[in-house]
């Protein structure tokens, strides 16, 4: 809601994007400040139950690349079930009440899954460094990715993407 009170404020694009990459405690949530955004130009107010739904959305995406990453039969479809379970778990139970926390946890997660997706299922390139662009602003956790993909193309001996992506992260 500050952001807004701040958005509805400013004059020009270089205050805007100041704005929008400005820090919110340790974190810079670039993401959410989009989403929340788009919620008031679409709907013209900050609806809180619709910042919900588009945290659960962003679960339920979440929980389709973990079934393609699976490769579940659909007879077997009870094999997935636990798969939700823990992501619902009671360490999460703020997420599913609180648009802030849905939109930022749900979010990163989802960012996280479909980079690691896009980077080693498909092998492709540039998609995977937009995901962790905004991955990386979406929460701080998000880069964590930046280890974690370095480390896994290190590991399958794909160099030159290594190279482009080390590049990419000292941008970002």
């Amino acid at each position: 809601v500050n952001f807004m009170v701040d958005y509805l404020k400013t004059t020009g694009f270089k205050e805007t994007t100041k704005l929008l990459f400005s820090q919110n405690n340790d974190f810079r949530l670039v993401i959410l400040k989009l989403i929340t955004l788009s919620d008031y130009y679409i709907f013209g107010e900050i609806n809180f139950a619709h910042l919900r739904l588009i945290g659960f959305l962003f679960f339920l995406s979440t929980l389709f690349y973990f079934y393609k990453l699976g490769k579940f039969q659909s007879s077997k479809f009870y094999y997935f079930l636990p798969v939700p379970m823990l992501l619902i778990s009671f360490a999460y139970a703020e997420i599913n009440s609180l648009a802030m926390e849905s939109l930022s946890h749900f979010v990163v997660i989802f960012f996280a899954v479909s980079c690691l997706y896009y980077l080693f299922e498909t092998k492709k390139t540039v998609l995977p460094i937009i995901l962790l662009f905004f991955c990386i602003y979406s929460n701080g956790n998000g880069l964590l990715m930046v280890p974690i993909c370095i480390l896994g193309l290190l590991i399958t001996k794909d160099y030159k993407r290594l190279g482009i992506w080390s590049l990419f992260c000292a941008l970002a």
